[in-house]
């Protein structure tokens, strides 16, 4: 009877471990339903351009992809990238259909000198999960061709492989002009400047390394939406436009901008051997092949000669407005009762800096309870100028009955065209205030400073009852003598702490400028969600380009002409802030400048991302040092 049992219990068990294994398996299967991985040599020589690549695997078909970030490359020079391909297999080994998908996104790269060369590692979103590569590490060691080919060069000669040219980008095929309306102006005039790029080559990137200064001029960007246009032989693109407006006199200079472009250039693959290069290649020998470039660009540098305003004939009214404009004004009425609210409206309008125009003065009676006035405005910024209207609304509430007379109310500016200046000025306004509400106000029987206090001499009957205390009760040393006593030194002690904490506080010279950098840097990025929720794409990457380069600026005392990303890189690894948040803040700087001057511009999408990683970036590095 056991050993008929036996049989059954040995089926069972075996069935019992199948069903595990294949549990087991299949719960494996589900955890790697997919797979990144950087895939890079391990060494390499000195100027050799090869590939790295970030794969993604999966044995069913790849979802969304999305968010991908790549490491910086550090010390790595990029020809171009990340370019993407896709490729799938499916294979059937005794009735087992195998199904593989992959994506691999590259870069060619090639490095510029010997040591090690290490990158962190990339990141990628696939189907709402995020994965991530491991670091890897390359060694860059001397080129050994030139001594091998020293050995060969006599027996290779005759028959020698095609010997490819490296391309190269002259002058003439890459230009950078900035180009003024004018080269002479009056303080305060408008010029129009204008950065164009003329190529003969096929632009694939572009990236600002050093930007203008703009000492001694107030400069407003114009939003462009420019489109590479037909010159002479070759292509141009308008990259940026702006109004400059000089602030002193003298010769004022605009410094070159430089650039980074990537072009691709068709080079030419040559033999010693004219028919090795047709039977190899029949058609590469006539046409070449495609390459890559990077080039460091600068424009010219302008010079500017700026005329002081002339003081003959300035009116006492002029406040440094320099263009054309109009001057109106309005009262909403001239009858009124007293603690009424009275409005007068300025409204200036034309042709020059209306940003920097201010409401202009008026004089109120008295008597008048005069407010702040509120400010609006309605300006257009164009390749034409600086156009539109500032308004001024004055709001007064007379508090007396009375006759009153309100003064002209003036304007003037500097006409740089007929080279003199204009004073507007008003009709004097004529006020009558009539008797208001008997409760709040008498009738003004004296002069405005009798009348100014008439309100106070009759006070109204009380309707509540006060607080009533007991007549023999003696105040010294009472609960509140003493509470009165011992007040004075409460509130000297707390005054010498606080004083001593902002002493301590203001002493801290790296403390209160870390606190203006963080804050001038949250008043940028505010201004860039303003522009990006109105999607004012050019606005936008410039708040975003003012809060990253003007943080690094103010926050480690660099001077805003010497900001460039090696100094950056320099002056953080000095800090000893950590390479992954250096690499973080580097890479927000290229993106921003990249998509700013993309030719083909950026998405709702890509403003968010870059907004994200700007305010992330920028909040990392303020943790860290705070720490």
């Amino acid at each position: 009877m056991n050993n008929a049992a036996e049989p059954k219990k040995i089926g069972s068990m075996r069935y019992f471990w199948i069903v595990l294994f294949t549990c087991f398996f299949a719960h494996i299967q589900a955890q790697d339903e997919y797979t990144f991985e950087v895939k890079s040599p391990k060494q390499v020589a000195v100027g050799q351009a090869f590939d790295i690549q970030f794969v993604i695997s999966s044995s069913k078909n790849i979802g969304q992809l999305s968010n991908f970030k790549a490491p910086t490359f550090r010390g790595l020079d990029i020809h171009f990238g990340p370019s993407q391909s896709q490729s799938s297999s499916t294979s059937i080994i005794n009735g087992q259909r195998t199904h593989t998908a992959s994506v691999i996104l590259s870069y060619r790269v090639s490095a510029p000198k010997e040591g090690t060369i290490n990158f962190g590692s990339a990141s990628i979103d696939i189907a709402g999960k995020t994965y991530k590569t491991a670091g890897a590490s390359i060694q860059v060691s001397k080129s050994n061709s030139q001594q091998q080919q020293g050995g060969q060069s006599n027996r290779a000669s005759a028959n020698a492989p095609q010997q490819q040219q490296p391309a190269t980008i002259s002058n003439d095929d890459l230009n950078l002009k900035a180009s003024v309306s004018k080269r002479s102006a009056y303080e305060g005039e408008e010029i129009l400047l204008t950065y164009t790029l003329f190529h003969n080559v096929n632009i694939q990137h572009l990236a600002v390394h050093r930007r203008t200064s703009g000492q001694g001029f107030w400069s407003e960007t114009i939003n462009l939406n420019s489109r590479p246009a037909q010159h002479g032989k070759g292509m141009s693109l308008v990259l940026e436009k702006s109004l400059i407006y000089p602030q002193h006199s003298g010769r004022l200079t605009i410094e070159p901008l430089e650039m980074e472009v990537i072009a691709v250039v068709q080079n030419r693959q040559r033999s010693r051997d004219p028919f090795a290069d047709f039977f190899n290649d029949p058609f590469g020998s006539f046409f070449g092949s495609a390459q890559q470039v990077k080039k460091n660009i600068s424009s010219n540098r302008v010079n500017i000669d700026v005329k002081p305003l002339p003081e003959k004939g300035k009116p006492a009214s002029f406040r440094g407005n320099v263009g054309r404009f109009t001057f109106n004004s309005k009262i909403d009425k001239t009858t009124l009762k007293a603690n009424e609210a009275l409005t007068i409206t300025v409204t200036i309008g034309g042709h020059g800096n209306l940003r920097h125009i201010e409401a202009p003065k008026v004089l109120f009676p008295a008597d008048f309870e005069v407010y702040a006035p509120v400010e609006k405005d309605n300006i257009q910024v164009s390749e034409h100028g600086m156009t539109g209207s500032k308004t001024f609304e004055f709001l007064v509430i007379p508090k007396t009955q009375g006759s009153y007379i309100i003064p002209p109310i003036k304007f003037s500016y500097f006409d740089p065209q007929q080279g003199r200046y204009i004073e507007h000025k008003t009709e004097e306004f004529k006020i009558t205030v009539q008797q208001g509400d008997e409760r709040f106000m008498a009738t003004a029987v004296g002069t405005a400073e009798q009348n100014r206090f008439l309100n106070r001499d009759i006070e109204f009957i009380k309707t509540r009852t006060s607080t009533l205390k007991p007549i023999n009760q003696k105040f010294l040393f009472s609960t509140l003598f003493w509470v009165l006593f011992g007040l004075p030194f409460v509130l000297l002690t707390a005054f010498l702490i606080i004083r001593q904490q902002l002493d301590i506080r203001n002493a801290d010279v790296v403390g209160l400028r870390n606190r203006r950098a963080f804050k001038e840097a949250r008043k940028n990025l505010r201004k860039a969600e303003k522009f990006m929720n109105e999607n004012n794409k050019n606005a936008f990457y410039i708040e975003i380009s003012q809060a990253l380069w003007g943080f690094l600026s103010k926050k480690f005392n660099i001077p805003v002409a010497e900001l460039s990303i090696e100094n950056v890189h320099q002056t953080l690894l000095g800090k000893q802030i950590q390479t992954e948040h250096i690499d973080q803040f580097l890479k927000a700087l290229e993106n921003c400048e990249f998509a700013r001057f993309a030719p083909n511009g950026s998405s709702a999408q890509s403003m968010k991302e870059v907004y994200d990683e700007a305010l992330k970036v920028i909040s990392d590095i303020v943790r860290y040092l705070n720490e």
